[in-house]
C-alpha cells in the first residue's frame, strides 16, 4: 500500500500500515546512525551520547543513567570517544572526587559536517507540511518516543529472559 491510495483505507489497514512505516523508520534511523558512528571509527551507542553532551559537561554516571547502560559499559564509550579526539575527560569543578566529560568544540565540527545533509533533508521534509500537521506529527513523536522509553525501562528491569 503506497500513500496514493490510503484515502480509500479502512482504519485497520491505515492502524497496519502505520505500523510497518515506524518500524521501518525506525530501522532506517538505527542504520543511518551506525552509518555515521562509522564514520568516526565508533558505534551507535557512543554517538548516541554526544547529544547528552552538547549541555555542557556531565558526569559518566548521568551519561549511564540517561542511556540505559552500566558505569563500566559508559566508560568504554568514553574511551573511544576520547581516543576518537571527540570528548575530553577532567575534573568536576564541583566535587573534585568525579570526573565530567565535555565535548570538545573541533569535534562537533566534524559531527555536523556527517549530520547536517540528513538535517537538512528533514527540514526540507518538514516544509511540505501545514502547522496542524507539523503539530500532530510532533504530538506523536513525543508519544511514541515517551512510550519507547517505558518499554525500554521495562525490559531493562524485567526478569523475564528470551528463554521463559
Amino acid at each position: 500500500m503506497s500513500t496514493d491510495n490510503l484515502q480509500n483505507s479502512s482504519r485497520e489497514e491505515l492502524l497496519q500500515k502505520l505500523s510497518l512505516v515506524c518500524h521501518h523508520s525506525s530501522n532506517a534511523t538505527v542504520l543511518y546512525h551506525q552509518a555515521a558512528a562509522e564514520k568516526f571509527g565508533l558505534n551507535a551507542t557512543d554517538m548516541k551520547t554526544l547529544p547528552l553532551l552538547e549541555g555542557g559537561p556531565i558526569t559518566a554516571g548521568k551519561i549511564a543513567e540517561s542511556l540505559g547502560l552500566t558505569t563500566g559499559a559508559v566508560t568504554s564509550v568514553i574511551d573511544r570517544l576520547e581516543k576518537a579526539g571527540i570528548v575530553r575527560r577532567s575534573a568536576d569543578p564541583n566535587d573534585r572526587r568525579k570526573v565530567v566529560v565535555d565535548l570538545i568544540p573541533e569535534a562537533i565540527e566534524d559531527a555536523g559536517k556527517i549530520y547536517s545533509p540528513m538535517g537538512n533533508a528533514m527540514m526540507n521534509l518538514f516544509q511540505n507540511y501545514k502547522e496542524e500537521e507539523l503539530k500532530l506529527l510532533i504530538r506523536f513523536q513525543e508519544e511514541a518516543t515517551k512510550i519507547l522509553i517505558q518499554e525500554a525501562t521495562h525490559l531493562r528491569n524485567s526478569s523475564q529472559s528470551k528463554e521463559e
